[in-house]
């Protein structure tokens, strides 16, 4: 048996005795090879995923199981949901494991996340780093902004919340875009899933909201590619206008279209703009 579900409660979101009854259900799981889910958690195998919509899809991760039904419920308006990963406690498999898995599943188009702590912030990074690299969106309610929710999440799931700015700053420098609520977290990926373009539509501004990109004249009035929190390199546009290249690129090309040296090693950065967000960097090996 590869995998387990452990439907129960009763463990680290109760206290000590909790606690070290799911250090115990850990254990034994790791000494059996068995992959666990859970435990507090949702047995959502008897959920219905409807197979009569189209298009890109939303992978759904909760650490509630609750709060991940009004998201599920969208299929009910026609947004197409293929995954659903309650994970609860979190004694083995974490947030950061389904979303590493859903960002490289060719159905999903988005994938939504109901945060209440994080297990492991460094592998949830390098797990948005791999949704980034494919240009999978990853859209996130991340509890814990107040000292309510924070104890809140602690007798939830036994999650510790962490300090909310310095999450906020990681999830917004490897492209997860951090929503606060249920519905803001239903719009806006069930917007991403089906637009399924978030690097050409998208130039994502510090305060995490999405811009509408413009198009371009003298082309289809497509949206040039940027490079914005969702990831990817933004290609050269060969029609930008020769009057918004700088003088000093203009006497370099004898007016032709010219990229710099310092363009080429920053493809985030284009003639007379800067880009709006810090590079997109990986974290180093451990």
């Amino acid at each position: 048996m590869k995998f387990a579900v452990a439907f129960a409660s009763g463990f680290a979101e109760t206290g000590g005795e909790g606690a070290d009854a799911q250090a115990r259900l850990a254990a034994a799981a790791e000494r059996s090879g068995t992959r666990l889910l859970g435990p507090n958690t949702n047995l959502n195998a008897f959920e219905r995923f409807r197979d009569d919509l189209d298009g890109p899809a939303i992978a759904l991760i909760t650490q509630s199981g609750h709060q991940g039904r009004p998201v599920f419920a969208l299929q009910e308006l026609g947004v197409r949901l293929s995954h659903w990963a309650p994970t609860g406690n979190e004694a083995d498999l974490e947030t950061a494991d389904f979303l590493s898995y859903f960002a490289e599943q060719p159905e999903v188009g988005a994938i939504a996340c109901y945060i209440e702590g994080l297990k492991d912030g460094r592998s949830f990074l390098l797990a948005a780093d791999r949704a980034a690299r494919r240009g999978v969106p990853v859209v996130a309610v991340k509890v814990g902004r107040t000292g309510t929710g924070a104890r809140t999440a602690a007798s939830h799931t036994g999650k510790l919340t962490g300090a909310d700015d310095v999450v906020d700053a990681a999830m917004r420098q490897y492209g997860v875009i951090r929503v606060d609520g249920l519905d803001e977290l239903q719009d806006t990926a069930a917007l991403l899933a089906r637009a399924h373009a978030p690097r050409a539509v998208f130039d994502l501004g510090r305060n995490g909201r999405a811009r509408r990109g413009s198009g371009r004249r003298g082309g289809t009035g497509a949206a040039r590619p940027v490079r914005g929190q969702a990831g990817g390199a933004a290609p050269v546009d060969p029609r930008v206008p020769e009057r918004r290249q700088s003088r000093r690129q203009r006497r370099s090309s004898g007016g032709r279209l010219a990229w710099t040296e310092d363009h080429r090693r920053d493809p985030g950065r284009s003639p007379g703009r800067r880009a709006h967000l810090p590079r997109h960097r990986a974290l180093p090996p451990r």
